[in-house]
């Protein structure tokens, strides 16, 4: 039984394919095809029946939702009792309907219309004697032109024509309100014909027809999905009429009326073109494709699941290392091509994820080394007596500002130094910056200004040692002492609360950088040491999401922004 295993596991990929091929049996998957072929010609041309019957009803549903929205607000118009109010009055000047309509009616037509762009043209006709001059108001002359105005005049009811050639659909309403008082007067509301019969054209099935008839059974509408070869099959209305409501075998017909307009709608499709997909299923299956698509089909499916499975796993541990994620242990026991792979990707992983701690550990310890050996070259014991004594040998003397500076100094050393820790408060850190300035603005007589904008709720917080200061020197080194003399220069400290994280921005308003110099500066080609040493050091501590940013222009200044992650 080992034996037999352990061949199994060494068996070559090529050949458990092979032998999984074998195995396939392609007999019963075409068994089932033939036994649940007629069943499935029947359900699925009982469900184009279903859908087709379906989108006809939801399109009537839709189609009667439409017009009577737009019925709706010829009701609106015509019972309104301020649009019947202004029609009615008699002025003295013809121009006060005009601007009564503009200012009441008007408004409230021009929003309609602009949410409704289908509708094109909203008119009130009416026989008083007015100049008209109203976009919304016309004679009723005009309106008598019209071939159809004999067949409406005197209807109290919603009148809907649609004409083919202009492709528009009109609502015609006479105002009875308006009547009553010895005015003829009708609204009148124009409507796109293409835009209210586009939900007729979606493309649900191919070789059907629609046609939209009105109450006089006319063509007012056609659409048709036949393909060229199926163009025989087209029907006219009369047809159509002809064949329905009779259970015609030929051709499969629903109607379906739109209750506001009274108008039907017709779709129509031949019985004989019902179910042409399991046609095709038919055909393959007699000619043995069929067979040969299944088996391969199945044969790819299970080489997909054999085969992926492991190689998902390798992707997986593939995608985590590429995240510097080592902890996730890829094992197998196969011996196949697969195997092999999965076993040499776990040796280069463990070796990878040593070389990286190694040589991650080696650049701390060379940034501790460096920092260490900064802060050995002085003595602190001595260096803390010598200013101690030199403060006060200058406050005996009176020598204020000798003594001032020597504080500074010591102030500065002190937090500098910081018993020899690499991380200190942020409190700390912005005495230490603040006790550099001190002294930078005694050696440069004032000759700068320096203003501050610090966040109580930071300082509590911890940061590395010397982040800032280094900052400091390099703005007035290479921005506010290389100023023309007819500036004054500024640098601004802010330490900001940004919630999870602390921000900290200096800025100066010095000469700038050029873009060029603003990325060289954070490189090793680069003179300014201690800005590239706090961008590095910030980077071990925080990773490489939490890089130095500098913002620069020449002539308008420089912008150091450090973000750090909260840590008490």
């Amino acid at each position: 039984m080992n034996n037999t295993g352990t061949k199994k596991k060494g068996m070559r990929l090529k050949s458990k394919l092979a032998m999984v091929y074998i195995l396939a049996g392609f007999l019963p998957i075409v068994v089932i095809l033939f036994v649940n072929y007629f069943q499935m010609r029947s359900v699925f041309k009982s469900q184009e029946k279903n859908t087709l019957y379906s989108f006809i009803k939801r399109s009537t549903l839709d189609l009667d939702d439409k017009f009577k929205k737009y019925a709706e607000l010829a009701k609106l118009i015509t019972n309104d009792e301020n649009v019947n109010d202004i029609l009615s009055t008699i002025y003295l000047d013809d121009n006060r309907i005009n601007e009564k309509f503009d200012l009441s009616v008007a408004p409230s037509l021009d929003t309609f219309i602009y949410f409704h762009n289908e509708v094109s043209k909203i008119t009130i006709y009416t026989d008083r004697i007015v100049d008209y001059k109203n976009k919304y108001l016309a004679p009723i002359e005009e309106l008598k032109k019209a071939d159809w105005y004999e067949s409406i005049a005197d209807s109290r009811n919603n009148n809907w024509i649609a004409g083919t050639d202009e492709k528009t659909i009109v609502l015609v309403r006479k105002m009875q309100s308006l009547e009553e008082n010895g005015i003829n007067g009708y609204f009148y509301e124009k409507i796109n014909y293409d835009n209210v019969f586009e939900i007729l054209n979606e493309n649900i099935s191919d070789n059907y027809g629609i046609y939209v008839s009105d109450r006089l059974g006319q063509n007012i509408y056609s659409y048709d999905t036949f393909t060229d070869k199926n163009k025989e099959y087209n029907l006219s209305l009369p047809e159509i009429t002809k064949k329905y409501p009779d259970k015609n075998k030929d051709y499969f017909i629903v109607k379906k009326t739109i209750p506001e307009t009274g108008w039907n709608v017709w779709l129509y499709k031949p019985e004989k073109l019902m179910g042409t997909s399991i046609r095709q299923i038919n055909i393959i299956t007699f000619g043995g494709t069929l067979v040969c698509l299944v088996a391969t089909f199945m044969c790819i499916r299970f080489t997909a699941i054999f085969v992926t499975t492991r190689i998902g796993k390798l992707q997986k541990a593939v995608a985590r290392v590429e995240k510097e994620d080592f902890s996730y242990a890829l094992n197998t026991t196969s011996q196949d091509e697969i195997g092999e792979l999965i076993t040499s990707f776990s040796k280069m992983e463990r070796k990878l994820n040593y070389l990286i701690n190694e040589v991650y550990k080696s650049r701390i310890k060379e940034k501790e080394y460096e920092m260490k050996a900064l802060q050995a070259q002085i003595n602190p014991h001595f260096l803390y007596n010598t200013l101690s004594l030199i403060n006060w040998k200058a406050i005996e003397a009176g020598k204020r500002d000798i003594s001032k500076i020597t504080l500074a100094l010591s102030a500065f050393y002190r937090t500098s130094l910081n018993k020899g820790n690499n991380i200190t408060h942020i409190s700390g850190e912005i005495e230490n910056m603040r006790s550099y300035l001190s002294i930078q603005l005694m050696l440069h007589d004032d000759g700068f200004d320096v203003t501050e904008d610090i966040d109580d709720s930071v300082l509590e917080y911890t940061c590395p040692n010397l982040i800032l200061q280094p900052l400091i020197e390099n703005a007035i080194d290479h921005g506010i002492d290389v100023m023309p003399g007819d500036r004054r220069g500024v640098i601004s400290v802010i330490c900001k609360d940004m919630d999870t994280y602390i921000q900290f921005v200096i800025k100066d308003n010095g000469i700038g950088m050029t873009k060029e110099q603003t990325v060289k500066i954070l490189t090793k080609d680069s003179k300014g040491y201690g800005v590239r040493n706090v961008n590095e050091r910030l980077k071990l501590c925080y990773g490489e999401e939490y890089p130095m940013i500098i913002k620069s222009k020449e002539n308008a200044g420089t912008e150091v922004i450090i973000t750090i992650p909260k840590k008490n």
